[in-house]
């Protein structure tokens, strides 16, 4: 319908004009994202880690001191031994309590962490959103709290554990993140990145263990709030030159002379699960006689070892120690499997040892080894999507 002007006064002209503009902006509920990006730091510290949840959050305040950059938001929700969970800001000046939870779900329950980032999404409303999770952490093996139909991937709230198919339920629940950061041990296995490759662009971590004190907060802050989008790989080196230095200074030190850090693109792993299958497919065997993997645990046997390098695998499928082909067209396979590698793992750093385990090869991911078939039965793994779409295939 036309409006007519003609016959109204000036003053209802103009008032009918300013609503009119009114109407065309955002509805007041759904407010316009502000510039910059927030970052969620999820420490699960109700546990023997509770001592060195506290030197990272100084080293966050340290870090977020020097600035985090116009628009830039650092949230930390904390659960730590003594104290209950709650929400927290890290600002350059001080800390602000934005929330506090109540203890009747565990901080390693879906609907918990649902809720949390729902909070942290709705509070910050920014462009863009990473993600530290930190904690202990056993990479694909899920061994805990049953809350999906289908069955330790991260955390460790007093003994409760969240799966890997939980894990991505909440992650994907709640919209996702630009990037994951994993301050927490074996996460870099493709079984769990295959899993959770819907929630994130971008993971970085480890194959193995963490050293205790964990990430470089203090340094590493600077990488996430980078101009433009967040420097994970600027990060993931950062805690790896870190430990390297910290390494050389006590050679003799035997105990913590490791670190491996990787950083991995989310999009290029369906590239690497269909050449994968492709070798898998086409092996012989799931375990070529003679073959001895990179383990990526030091004092279990390797018949015991639950991460093992990824690429080392996959290559002794392919090719025996000669260098001769097992089947047909396994160069080729090969070079595939290579290529796909290249695209997916942007970087990859390793220390020569873990303990007292030589590291000699290293590609960035780890994976379990299926020796019988019965082995799928191990921790669940058959309930992964990577057994589902490509282990499966192998041969005993």
């Amino acid at each position: 319908m036309k409006i007519r002007f003609l016959n109204y006064p000036i003053f209802l002209v103009i008032l009918l004009v300013c609503l009119l503009a009114a109407s065309c902006h955002d509805d007041p509920e759904t407010p316009t994202l502000s510039e910059g990006r927030t970052v969620l730091v999820y420490q699960v510290a109700n546990n023997n880690l509770n001592g060195y949840s506290y030197d990272d959050f100084k080293e966050m305040m340290d870090g977020a001191s020097r600035g985090l950059g116009k628009g830039n938001r650092l949230i930390v929700y904390r659960h730590t031994r003594y104290e209950g969970p709650s929400l927290v800001e890290i600002t350059a000046k001080d800390t602000v309590t934005l929330k506090h939870y109540d203890k009747s779900l565990s901080s390693v329950d879906i609907n918990r962490m649902t809720e949390v980032i729902n909070d942290v999404k709705r509070l910050a409303n920014t462009p863009q959103y990473g993600l530290v999770l930190w904690s202990h952490a056993s990479g694909w093996i899920e061994d805990g709290i049953e809350q999906s139909p289908v069955k330790r991937s991260f955390g460790d709230d007093n003994y409760k554990r969240m799966n890997n198919r939980d894990l991505a339920r909440a992650l994907k629940a709640s919209g996702g993140f630009d990037w994951i950061y994993f301050d927490c041990c074996y996460m870099m296995s493709v079984e769990s990145l295959y899993e959770l490759r819907g929630c994130a662009r971008r993971f970085a971590g480890s194959v193995t263990e963490l050293q205790t004190p964990g990430m470089p907060y203090h340094l590493n802050l600077k990488y996430f709030f980078a101009p433009g989008e967040a420097d994970l790989t600027g990060a993931a080196r950062s805690t790896f030159e870190y430990y390297e230095k910290l390494i050389a200074e006590t050679p003799d030190d035997v105990i913590n002379n490791y670190c491996t850090m990787s950083v991995v693109k989310a999009s290029a792993l369906d590239e690497v699960a269909r050449t994968t299958k492709e070798i898998y497919s086409k092996t012989g065997t799931s375990l070529p006689e003679g073959f001895s993997a990179q383990m990526y645990s030091s004092g279990v046997r390797e018949e015991s070892c639950n991460y093992f390098d990824f690429a080392h695998y996959v290559e002794a499928l392919t090719h025996d120690k000669n260098g001769a082909e097992r089947y047909e067209g396994a160069g080729a396979d090969l070079e595939s499997f290579r290529n796909a590698m290249a695209d997916a793992v942007l970087y990859d750093a390793a220390t020569p040892f873990l303990r007292r385990v030589p590291i000699d090869n290293h590609c960035g991911m780890s994976t379990f080894i299926l020796r019988t078939p019965q082995s799928c039965t191990k921790n669940k793994y058959n309930e992964l999507s990577w057994y589902r779409d490509v282990a499966s295939l192998l041969k005993f």
